[in-house]
């Protein structure tokens, strides 16, 4: 992944965690918000945002998935279907194991992904 699709991909987890934890850390901005009068495009504007980060994070991690050299080709099909059925844990998880490490080159065939899963 290149630096500008780590931050975006950061970004999009924060913007997620924020908007799921907001209403139970900050009560009463929330109870003050949903009072006013725009509230509902308020959030109709804040859910678009979310929905076109979501988008492009899927789109960047599934491409990050598919030009990533496995030692077996059905750990690639393992991860496609652990990020599909996992959600947002699926897709922390492939993030924390090899998103955010570098991809193994041909040239050096030591470096393949998956040396030190379980």
């Amino acid at each position: 992944m290149k630096a500008w699709q780590k931050i975006l991909v950061v970004f999009t987890l924060i913007y997620i965690s924020l908007r799921i934890f907001w209403p139970a850390v900050m009560p009463a901005l929330f109870t003050k918000l949903t009072g006013l009068p725009h509230t509902q495009t308020v959030y109709v504007i804040l859910g678009l945002i979310g929905f076109a980060l979501g988008v492009a994070t899927l789109i960047i991690v599934f491409s990050d998935l598919a030009k990533r050299q496995f030692k077996t080709p059905s750990r690639q099909g393992m991860w496609i279907v652990i990020m599909l059925l996992g959600s947002v844990f699926g897709l922390i998880a492939y993030l924390y194991f090899h998103g955010f490490r570098r991809r193994p080159t041909i040239s050096d065939p030591q470096s393949c992904a998956n040396s030190t899963l379980p």
